[in-house]
């Protein structure tokens, strides 16, 4: 270490350290140890290379920082504090940890699978919890992986994306917002780092972290890097470009060999969705300090001749073995596996999972989870037992599909959860266009197969009939690719799925439920486009009218029903809605759908226990449903239960919806901590894409903090590039104590539809506390039938202080 270093960072850390050696580095940094002398302890001081510190803003950097050193997990390694020397290097601060980095470790010699399936498991889940709070490390590589005590630890969390996001060019006229959202650099290792991170592709995510996974998998496992011939960093990256590793030993686990090779997808959109799933496979995985036990895949086809033996020479023995057997009144219809190899007939397998758990909601005492939940264990290899367990089920229903060549093969088993033993498994092949009778004949089988163990069971043969709603072959084709669009939800998919449904109505104008898909297509629109009001406020009447069609086709189907009811309370009718959600929940008693959507209502309306016990109601059904608690914590948060609100909210988050995150914000702004409502304000900001999200909501964050300066900035921004319902407006002027633009903005359509997207409640949410006294606020409850909750917390902002 030179002595012109040294000082810098000794002036820079203070009296209360004292710098005493350096351990090395490279890339990005330099590394020391320093004793905190004020707590007896060492810690590790990392100083930017002078390469990367070019440019960077010390108050930016330490900001970013801030954000980063929040996360607190135990496979992370937590950042204590950070600054800029004199010479405009950046350092921060960390825990020593004792051990060695994952790369000595690989250097000394092979990991027993054992010990590789720990390591990998120990980072995936530090991924899956930095991604909930919206933190992406960049960087994931064998020298930021430490190893102690048997544990894989990770450090930088956050460090490259506050380089990047430091170094925003002066005189942005956002800048907060360009700082917090800009993720276009190619700061990272070449060795691991995904394709569009090397493009500086601003469209880089999570998802460029679970590549870099792999790629340290691949090493871990195979023993030398997937691109172990690319010496130069242009190589490596021409490489992540254009070449395909070559396959895993055949020695390891097909499913984890597998679910390596989907993270080195060159496309983002192949790789597996969160770092959930990782954790998922490799949860299937039981070690021991020298063995590695696979928990073998249940199969899902029997072949030939082999399935007719089985169940023609052990019919009677299975009959008796079922009525003795476990007691199959709930089931979990896991998504059906498209084996054709084409990953463009993946919504046909979706759509026949989905047909089948429809049919079999129909059966009197049979409970199905809810789709959500079972399409949670999507392309996961899962015990039995554990689904079992998460899901509450007794049964699992699973299969395969395969559609090729005017052929259409279908395989699929019912396998208990306790014992793991098949129940039943049989297979059907038909031509394309008779897609209808083998669904038919499916689902009569399985039906077939759990009557026997249920009270009052309809015969088999009244299912499969009705539940499709056409004969048209064409238009139920396009059906289900609308659905599984409309599934995935966000704008882009929305908007696919409404062209299928569309056409699937050119097809078929008759065909009911093609009308609900395109009414609740609709409805939800404005929810994934809150950015701006475009095409969104004709949304409502459309799906209105949508679903109007679509109940007078059939008005005994559950959706359409809902979507009614949806596109009611959408137009601002929410009254009306209440006997439509009535008829289909009577239709559907178990839909987790219209019970999340009434409970949206009953919130609305002021009903606050009510559209508590509603959404609880939607989550039980859907326990894997990140919307439905993502809701509950919203109404819980209007109830004044702030501690469970963001229990509620972190439990949405951590299924992959990132507006929850904004519920956690709001939930410690109103129940008084300002500090952690601006960071989980500034991370939904990050996680959802929106540098103009949430500004007036971040404004009083900053009031209740008492920082006007960027209470001023963010109104400056709001001028600039302002909201055309004036609520950001509105709400920003509430922080100053101004109540008048929030009630002018609420007495009008497009704001009160702007409010229900955020907050549902007028009534009930903290927000509006300010107003309660207020006779124009009162009269606009009494007009609107919206009734005030009872409650209160105190407005957690303090008038400014000139």
């Amino acid at each position: 270490m030179t002595d012109h270093l040294r000082q810098q960072l000794q002036a820079s850390l203070g009296a209360n350290y004292t710098v005493e050696r350096e351990l090395g580095g490279g890339g990005m940094s330099r590394v020391f140890v320093a004793r905190d002398d004020a707590l007896d302890r060492e810690v590790v001081v990392k100083v930017l290379a002078p390469e990367l510190a070019a440019g960077v803003s010390a108050e930016r950097f330490g900001r970013e920082v801030k954000l980063a050193a929040a996360l607190q997990e135990p496979h992370i390694v937590p950042l204590h504090s950070a600054g800029i020397t004199a010479d405009g290097l950046p350092w921060y601060t960390m825990p020593f940890v004792r051990g060695e980095s994952l790369r000595a470790r690989i250097t000394r010699g092979a990991t027993t699978p054992a010990e590789a399936v720990a390591i990998l498991s120990d980072l995936a889940k530090a991924l899956a919890y930095a991604h909930a709070q919206g933190v992406v490390h960049r960087d994931i590589k064998p020298e930021n992986v430490l190893l102690s005590s048997g544990t894989a630890v990770v450090t930088d969390f956050g460090i490259a994306k506050a380089l990047s996001a430091s170094r925003t060019a002066e005189g942005n006229a956002d800048a907060s917002a360009a700082t917090l959202t800009q993720l276009g650099t190619s700061i990272g290792t070449p060795a691991y780092m995904a394709p569009e991170q090397a493009a500086g592709d601003r469209d880089t995510d999570h998802r460029a972290d679970l590549y870099a996974w792999g790629v340290v998998a691949y090493e871990l496992l195979a023993e030398r890097h997937p691109f172990a011939g690319k010496t130069s960093p242009q190589a490596l990256m021409a490489a992540h470009f254009s070449e395909v590793p070559a396959p895993l030993p055949k020695a390891l686990p097909s499913a984890v060999a597998a679910l390596v090779m989907r993270c080195m997808e060159k496309d983002p959109a192949r790789r597996p969705a969160s770092a959930a799933e990782l954790l998922a496979v490799l949860g299937g995985v039981a070690t021991s300090s020298t063995t590695l036990a696979w928990r073998p895949r249940r199969r899902s086809m029997v072949l030939g001749l082999l399935a007719l033996l089985v169940l023609l020479g052990a019919g009677l023995a299975w009959s008796r073995a079922t009525r003795s057997g476990p007691n199959l009144t709930t089931v979990a219809v896991l998504p059906f596996v498209n084996v054709g190899g084409d990953p463009k007939e993946e919504y046909f397998s979706d759509g026949m999972t989905d047909e089948l758990a429809h049919a079999l909601t129909t059966l009197p005492g049979l409970h199905v989870a809810g789709r959500t939940s079972s399409y949670a264990f999507k392309g996961k290899n899962v015990a039995a037992a554990e689904i079992g367990r998460v899901l509450d089920v007794a049964g699992l229903v699973e299969g395969t599909v395969r559609r090729q060549g005017g052929r259409v093969r279908i395989t699929a088993q019912l396998t208990g959860t306790r014992d793991g033993k098949v129940q039943w498994s049989d297979s059907y092949e038909r031509a394309t266009g008779d897609v209808f009778a083998v669904q038919d004949e499916l689902t009569k089988a399985i039906v077939a197969a759990v009557t026997p163990t249920l009270r009052g069971a309809v015969p088999a043969a009244a299912i499969g009939e009705a539940p499709r709603g056409t004969r048209n072959a064409d238009a139920y084709d396009l059906y289900l690719r609308g659905r599984y669009f409309w599934t995935r939800r966000g704008r882009e998919n929305l908007v696919r799925a409404a062209g299928y449904f569309r056409d699937a109505i050119a097809a078929d104008s008759g065909f009911a439920r093609a009308w609900a898909g395109l009414a609740m297509t609709y409805s939800v629109f404005p929810n994934y486009a809150r950015d701006s009001v475009d095409q969104t406020d004709t949304m409502p009447a459309r799906s209105l009218a949508a679903a109007t069609h679509a109940v007078s086709l059939d008005s005994t189907l559950a959706d359409a029903n809902a979507a009614m009811a949806n596109a009611l309370s959408a137009s601002g009718r929410t009254l009306e809605a209440e006997p439509w959600y009535q008829r289909a929940l009577a239709i559907e008693p178990r839909n987790a759908t219209a019970h999340q959507w009434r409970g949206e209502d009953q919130l609305v309306l002021g009903h606050g226990d009510e559209a508590v016990a509603e959404l609880r109601t939607a989550a039980a059904l859907d326990p894997l449903s990140g919307p439905a608690y993502t809701d509950l914590g919203i109404a819980l948060t209007a109830m004044r239960r702030f501690d469970e609100a963001f229990a509620m909210a972190r439990r949405g988050a951590e299924l992959g919806i990132p507006n929850a995150v904004v519920g956690q914000g709001l939930a410690h702004l109103f129940a008084g901590r300002p500090d952690s409502a601006i960071m989980y304000l500034t991370r939904a900001r990050v996680a959802m894409g929106l540098p103009l999200g949430f500004r007036g909501e971040l404004a009083l964050a900053y009031a209740a903090e008492g920082r006007w300066g960027e209470v001023d900035r963010i109104r400056a921004s709001i001028a600039r590039r302002q909201d055309p319902s004036g609520l950001d407006a509105a709400v920003v002027a509430l922080a100053e104590g101004d109540r008048a633009p929030l009630l002018r903005v609420l007495a009008t359509p497009a704001g009160a539809h702007r409010w229900y997207l955020r907050y549902y409640s007028i009534g009930c949410y903290p927000m509006t506390d300010p107003l309660k006294d207020e006779p124009a606020f009162q009269a606009l409850l009494a007009r609107m039938h919206v009734v005030r909750c009872a409650g209160e917390s105190p407005w957690p902002i303090k008038p400014r202080v000139p």
